[in-house]
């Protein structure tokens, strides 16, 4: 089966994800990190890209770029290829060290913008590595808060200009941007300690007769997973970070889905019956009015 096309053009934002081989850990000590951030350093000024957002899991990266020539594949294999090198001389192993391509999504409107990033800093929070996303020390967050990045060059203007135009602000309207997706992941529902999300997840399903075991098959195209998505992202409530991290995807997916749900719908009246019900289902279960359309 040939590759999928991978989208470039100039000036694109990407948010990029690549994982370790079968999830083996890409990190195995500080040295690692630091590493890493400097092979960064060094692609950020071959290809000259610019580097909005970053996160170092233990097996898996995230990174938010923007590249003004149409290169984001090239900078990628060079970047993981010279890494994954210099890691395998370090740690004297042999063998791949991340599993296939890289993911990548288009980052196509400021709100995705916002989302993505506040999806990478707390991510380490959602992984139970920190309690807050200034404590991690392996992602940008701290640049956003006006800290210094000695190892990489990050460039978080472009991102807090969207949260306020007062330069003395952003860092703190950032902040609170990021804490309020910190507050939501871990508000619970009265009922038996089951959050919000998961609460609306749960009655949608239900409404279309559709087990909640479904969510969370691990096959390689999961259908239910990706209706709940588009559903769920027509809930005012939730942004795409909210359902990403209950699904422990990507904000870019669940955009992605919602999107192509919103089309399957206006051109399927039977499916878009079907969202409707399942999105309001979704709305009662957490009492707030439906104000949202497919």
């Amino acid at each position: 089966m040939p590759r999928p096309f991978r989208i470039a053009y100039d000036g694109a934002i990407y948010h990029v994800t690549i994982r370790g081989n079968n999830d083996e850990a890409v990190f195995r000590d500080d040295q690692d990190y630091s590493a890493y951030l400097e092979q960064l350093a060094g692609t950020i000024g071959r290809f000259a890209i610019s580097l909005l957002a970053y996160g170092l899991m233990t097996n898996h990266i995230h990174l938010v770029a923007r590249t003004p020539q149409p290169n984001i594949s090239g900078a990628m294999q060079w970047l993981h290829g010279c890494y994954a090198a210099s890691f395998n001389r370090r740690q004297h192993r042999r063998g791949h060290l991340f599993g296939g391509r890289f993911h990548s999504s288009v980052v196509d409107s400021d709100e995705y913008l916002l989302e993505s990033t506040r999806y990478v800093h707390l991510n380490p929070v959602r992984a139970g590595l920190v309690h807050r996303p200034e404590d991690y020390r392996w992602s940008s967050y701290a640049r956003y808060l006006g800290g210094k990045d000695d190892l990489v060059p990050v460039e978080p203007d472009r991102v807090l200009k969207l949260v306020s135009e007062n330069p003395k602000r952003c860092g703190s309207s950032y902040q609170r941007f990021v804490e309020d997706g910190l507050n939501t992941h871990r508000t619970s529902s009265d009922r038996e300690g089951v959050s919000r999300i998961a609460a609306a997840a749960t009655a949608a399903l239900a409404a279309a007769g559709i087990p909640p075991a479904a969510l969370f098959r691990k096959t390689p195209r999961n259908r239910t997973r990706t209706l709940v998505m588009g559903v769920l992202r027509g809930v005012e409530s939730f942004s795409a970070a909210d359902i990403a991290g209950y699904l422990g995807i990507s904000p870019g997916t669940v955009m992605t889905a919602a999107w192509r749900l919103a089309g399957r719908a206006s051109r399927d009246a039977q499916v878009a019956q079907l969202v409707a019900m399942m999105r309001a289902a979704a709305i009662g279960a957490l009492k707030i009015p439906a104000e949202r359309g497919s």
